[in-house]
């Protein structure tokens, strides 16, 4: 297995057909996923200020960090602010899926319930107040 010096650019193959990134291949590798999680992170619809803000508060790193990840400026990533971004990208999936399990389950519930939508102890549809109207009638208390 050959050895790649730091100063390779070229990427190589090794004797099983198995492609090597040059170590400046892998660091580009590891801004953009930096750059991408980033901007996840800190939300696509927002402005880029607000995501930038957003992103330093859940993954702990200052706002020029991120922001320096987020335009691709730093050219070597050290680890512990990969790993800080990795986590919180994590976190940030995790917290998505339980929204998403949230809404299924409120949607779920809503079906099951509503009348309007067929649920349990439903009126049937079309004449519902014994008048020929679809609209209920409220009662006046005096």
């Amino acid at each position: 297995m050959e050895k790649i010096s730091l100063r390779e650019t070229k990427s190589k193959t090794r004797s099983d057909g198995v492609r090597r990134l040059s170590m400046t291949d892998r660091a580009a590798a590891i801004r953009d996923e930096m750059a991408a999680y980033v901007m996840e992170i800190g939300g696509r619809d927002r402005r880029a200020d607000a995501a930038i803000q957003y992103a330093s508060r859940l993954t702990g790193l200052s706002t020029s960090t991120i922001k320096r990840l987020r335009w691709r400026l730093i050219k070597r990533i050290p680890a512990d602010v990969a790993d800080a971004v990795r986590e919180a990208k994590a976190k940030h999936d995790a917290r998505i899926e339980a929204l998403a399990r949230h809404d299924a389950l409120f949607l779920e519930t809503l079906r099951a319930n509503d009348p309007h939508l067929g649920g349990v102890g439903s009126y049937p549809r079309g004449d519902t107040n014994g008048e020929g109207s679809s609209t209920r009638r409220s009662v006046a208390v005096d």
